[in-house]
C-alpha cells in the first residue's frame, strides 16, 4: 500500500561551473584538467603550462594519477569550467528508499566481513609468532644445558634479540632467565662487544 508513498531526501550531485582562464601571450593556457568519467577536477587550479590533458603533470604513462579510477588520458579534457559538488532535495518512493537501504546494508556487511577476516588473520599470525618464540627459547635453554658457549659475541646478540621479543610478549619469567644467561658473559666478551658496537657507530657516521 505504501509503494507510492514519497519522502524528500538530500541528494548529492555534481555540476559544471565556469572559471576564469584562457590563453596568455600564446604561451600559457590557464584552465582545469577534468575527468569526464569520475567527474573530478584532476588539476585545478594551477594548470597553465599544458595545452592538452596528455601534457598535464598529473598524467603518467597515459593515465591520470589524480582521479578516483585513474582513468586514461582520453577521458580527460582541459576546459574553462570545473566540477562542483552540490546538494538538492529530491523525492524518493518507499520502494526506492528500501532498495537504497538494502544496497548500503550489503556494502556495510561486506566491509565488516573483511575487517573480521583481517582480525582473525592477525590473531593467527600472533599465535604463530608466540609459538616460534617459545621454540627458540626452549632451544636456547637446551643448548645452555649442554655447554652452550655464552661467551661468544654472536650468542650475546641473539640473546638480546630474544630478550626484546619476550619483553614485547610480556613473559617476565623467560626474560629473567635469558638475562641470567647473558650476565654470565666474561669481561673479555663484554669488551669485544663494546668495541664492535663502537665500530658500527663509527661506520654509521
Amino acid at each position: 500500500m505504501n509503494e507510492d508513498f514519497t519522502v524528500e531526501v538530500d541528494e548529492v550531485y555534481k555540476e559544471r561551473e565556469v572559471i576564469t582562464g584562457g590563453m596568455w601571450w600564446l604561451v600559457f593556457y590557464e584552465g582545469a584538467v577534468c575527468c569526464t568519467v569520475c567527474e573530478e577536477n584532476c588539476h585545478y587550479p594551477g594548470c597553465t603550462m599544458a595545452w592538452y590533458p596528455k601534457d598535464c603533470e598529473v598524467m603518467k604513462d597515459g593515465r591520470c594519477t589524480s582521479c578516483t579510477n585513474k582513468c586514461p588520458v582520453s577521458d580527460h579534457v582541459k576546459v574553462q569550467w570545473r566540477y562542483v559538488t552540490k546538494t538538492r532535495k529530491v523525492k524518493k518512493t518507499e520502494k526506492e528508499m528500501k532498495e537504497r537501504y538494502e544496497k548500503n546494508k550489503a556494502e556495510s556487511e561486506k566491509k565488516l566481513n573483511l575487517l573480521e577476516n583481517l582480525r582473525q588473520e592477525m590473531e593467527k599470525l600472533k599465535t604463530e609468532k608466540n609459538q616460534l618464540l617459545e621454540e627458540v627459547y626452549q632451544l636456547v635453554v637446551s643448548l645452555e644445558q649442554i655447554a652452550l658457549n655464552v661467551c661468544s659475541l654472536s650468542t650475546h646478540v641473539h640473546l638480546d634479540f630474544l630478550i626484546e621479543k619476550m619483553k614485547e610478549k610480556g613473559d617476565r619469567e623467560k626474560v629473567q632467565s635469558l638475562e641470567g644467561m647473558r650476565s654470565r658473559m666474561d669481561e673479555g666478551t663484554r669488551a669485544g662487544l663494546g668495541y664492535m658496537r663502537s665500530q658500527l657507530r663509527a661506520l654509521g657516521k
